[in-house]
């Protein structure tokens, strides 16, 4: 089920948030703990705005490309090595 809004804390051991089905009927959940899995998207509006400003820009991560996380670690390793 979607996240709707934002997880409210309640107390250190209850958590409640607002959730949608795939129809739409939105309930609220308390539980203990709570996953969030959102999508990922890549954020990289800065690359554009220095381009051309003769500053040299190595995109890693999930900037270039939302993927695991041993991509964005791999890459950056990779790149440090060759600045």
């Amino acid at each position: 089920m979607p996240l709707m809004g934002s997880a409210n804390l309640c107390t250190p051991e209850r958590l409640r948030a607002m959730v949608a089905d795939g129809e739409g009927a939105r309930r609220t959940l308390t539980a203990s703990k709570l996953i969030i899995c959102a999508p990922r998207r890549s954020v990289n509006d800065l690359v554009a705005k220095i381009q051309g400003e003769n500053i040299t820009v190595h995109v890693v991560g999930d900037a270039k490309l939302p993927r695991s996380y041993a991509n964005g670690i791999h890459e950056s390793a990779y790149m440090s090595r060759h600045i």
